[in-house]
């Protein structure tokens, strides 16, 4: 199997456990390979990485040393490194957080969004406990990527209000340890994700970085019922997709813990207002 085709199918086993891993264009997969940094494309579906466009061949070194000594120093700078890094001709631009990608060491880098992963970063002693490593929330991209330069050596880290990253050299032990990580909790705690249908009624809450990007579409998509809200018309598509699987999981996770802190108003309009990211409202899902 070659080093692409290895990527591609690791992308799939992620993308396929939507919406409770992944919601719609979120989460990001790379592999370095001899001095090369294979990475999903900005505003693609993890499900859908190896068709054309998907993904992204980069020279990730200058953006790395620029993020270290400190010469990239704003979002603007960040964003203007990582639309250079692509090799080739491809129009595809890498994911908006391969300033993390690059800076961990690990072979395999993978971050997804796991609705576990929120209520996790909730029970200090049991991450505590297992050596996960949960550091405070911080803003993805830059600010996120210097940060993480910390935690280097941890295997999982669980991100407030975001998800988890799993680094090391075997993709499928790496997923199989957080498969039985979520197992563990939901014992420790008693917990059951239970089956839900995208007719569900509940909450708009705004728990992950995705939902603050793509508020406006979500919110779009919603009609009043009784004290909550539902899906009304959904777009077309991977955006429609997106719309459904975000909707899920907050449902979920508003069912699990009712009391969980959302993202607070003015970084949701921080997180919107970023340069990667109205490149991936713009390009993507």
């Amino acid at each position: 199997m070659t080093a692409e085709d290895a990527f591609f199918r690791i992308c799939g086993m992620i993308g396929a456990r939507a919406p409770i891993w992944v919601q719609g264009a979120g989460g990001n997969v790379s592999r370095k390979h001899s001095g090369r940094l294979l990475i999903k494309a900005s505003g693609c579906r993890l499900d859908r990485v190896g068709e054309a466009g998907t993904w992204v061949d980069c020279d990730d070194s200058a953006l790395r040393s620029g993020i270290l000594d400190g010469s990239i120093s704003t979002e603007q700078d960040y964003a203007e490194a990582v639309a250079k890094m692509t090799r080739g001709k491809s129009a595809a631009r890498a994911s908006m957080e391969t300033g993390f990608h690059s800076i961990l060491p690990g072979e395999w880098v993978m971050h997804f969004h796991p609705i576990l992963a929120l209520l996790m970063a909730e029970r200090p002693d049991w991450t505590r406990q297992r050596g996960i490593h949960v550091p405070e929330y911080l803003t993805p991209g830059l600010t996120l990527s210097r940060a993480l330069a910390a935690h280097a050596q941890a295997r999982v880290i669980v991100l407030r209000n975001h998800g988890v990253i799993l680094q090391g050299s075997d993709p499928e032990e790496l997923l199989a340890e957080w498969t039985r990580l979520e197992q563990d909790f939901l014992d420790s705690f008693q917990l059951k994700i239970a089956g839900m249908s995208s007719d569900v009624i509940g909450p708009l809450r705004v728990y992950f970085p995705d939902t603050a990007v793509f508020l406006d579409e979500l919110k779009k998509a919603l009609v009043s019922a009784g004290q909550g809200y539902r899906l009304g018309v959904v777009p077309s598509g991977d955006r429609g997709r997106a719309v459904e699987e975000l909707w899920l999981a907050t449902q979920q996770l508003a069912q699990l813990h009712p009391g969980l802190e959302e993202i607070a108003a003015d970084e949701a309009a921080r997180l919107a207002g970023l340069p990667l990211e109205q490149y991936r409202r713009q390009h993507g899902a």
